[in-house]
């Protein structure tokens, strides 16, 4: 029977880590716990268990709580109250945010532990808004973005205290999961037991190759939607376990909507269609792209969209649709070499859509050909 992650946790919450040990479920419910404001926690020191963090970072009733605070409020309730997860104790994090244009900036670390030299290093993700999502897609034109350089650090900080690592992260988390094994000396890397990247984008080229890139892999399980946008963007080699989820398209990143089968994820033998499209145009765009181009490119994306008064991106196709001739005015307002970039773009989507189409062609094609042998 399938399940979401709230309704898994009940069932969960009940099992004590020496019964069903750690896995993939367990780090993404950590991977999404850390979204929750730890900046409130700053006054009350470090060492406090997730029992004791509950009330910090969850101060309101649950009926004042909107939106996708709501989720993660009773995912902390639950996680507090459980035999599981309430003993794990943060040991150390960090926060860091920048929304200043051209520096934008969303950094947050935290290392949990059970009282032990093991740690469990988690890395938030990008939140709802535009301005976080558009330093994702800086990894595109970026050698370095300012939170994988945090990472870099805050690993580097605290790693001494430690016999193993355990890293995991969603979405943004993922990557700087990735690139900080990456970074690493050999000495550290050792330490590194696991990562686990939930629906994260990959690592550019440059860094998702050489000998360390082949023991990242080794000991990393990726796991993304059947419809990914975010977790197909970049070098997508770790061949990622595909999740069924009951959202569709961009909402399938909301990981509180994939489907759980009591242990473990509910499997899909591939990604949707439309995921497949939209990650052939991307690629077909980055190939034929210089670093300039992507970078105008997002710069483009970023304010065409902020155009229509809504920085939340779920929110994004209502508000168009309510703004059009807001959006509309951004788009006439860029220059040629703007206008030329979406030109590229918008080839690169139709390349896209003619190669899906051949695909689903030459499916149909032979599951015909099979039935009339």
């Amino acid at each position: 029977m399938k399940r979401n992650m709230l309704e898994n946790m009940i069932w969960r919450g009940k099992i004590k880590k020496e019964e069903l040990p750690f896995n993939e479920v367990d780090y993404l419910i950590l991977s999404v716990l850390i979204y929750q404001r730890l900046e409130d926690v700053k006054s009350y020191g470090e060492g406090l268990t997730i029992k004791e963090l509950y009330p910090i970072v969850c101060p309101l009733p649950l009926s004042e709580v909107k939106g996708f605070d709501t989720n993660r409020y009773k995912l902390w309730a639950l996680c507090a109250s459980s035999i599981r997860f309430s003993s794990l104790r943060l040991d150390h994090f960090s926060i860091s945010t920048s929304n200043e244009i051209d520096n934008e900036e969303q950094f947050a670390a935290a290392i949990f532990s059970f009282d032990n030299k093991d740690a469990i290093v988690i890395f938030r993700g990008t939140d709802e808004s535009i301005t976080g999502w558009k330093e994702d897609l800086n990894l595109g034109f970026e050698d370095e973005i300012p939170s994988e350089k945090k990472a870099l650090e805050f690993i580097l900080e605290y790693e001494k205290e430690y016999n193993f690592l355990t890293f995991c992260g969603h979405s943004k988390g993922g990557t700087l999961a990735l690139y900080v094994s990456r970074m690493v000396d050999d000495l550290i890397f050792n330490k590194i037991s696991a990562i686990w990247s939930f629906d994260a984008p990959g690592l550019p080229d440059s860094l998702a190759t050489g000998p360390r890139w082949e023991e990242i892999k080794k000991v990393t399980k990726s796991f993304i939607p059947t419809s990914s946008i975010i977790g197909m963007l970049f070098n997508t080699t770790l061949n990622p376990y595909i999740v069924k989820s009951d959202s569709l398209g961009i909402l399938q990143h909301d990981a509180f909507n994939w489907n759980i089968n009591k242990e473990s994820f509910v499997l899909s033998h591939d990604r949707s269609v439309l995921s497949k499209y939209r990650t052939k145009t991307m690629q077909n765009f980055f190939n034929n792209s210089s670093k300039e181009d992507r970078e105008i490119l997002v710069e483009v994306l970023y304010k065409v969209l902020l155009s229509v008064k809504e920085n939340n991106v779920f929110k994004l196709p209502i508000a168009i649709v309510e703004h059009f001739s807001l959006f509309n005015k951004a788009l006439e307002s860029l220059n040629e070499k703007e206008q030329d970039v979406l030109k590229r773009l918008n080839a690169a989507m139709r390349e896209a859509r003619l190669s899906s189409i051949e695909t689903i062609v030459g499916k149909t094609r032979g599951k015909s050909e099979k039935k009339e042998e």
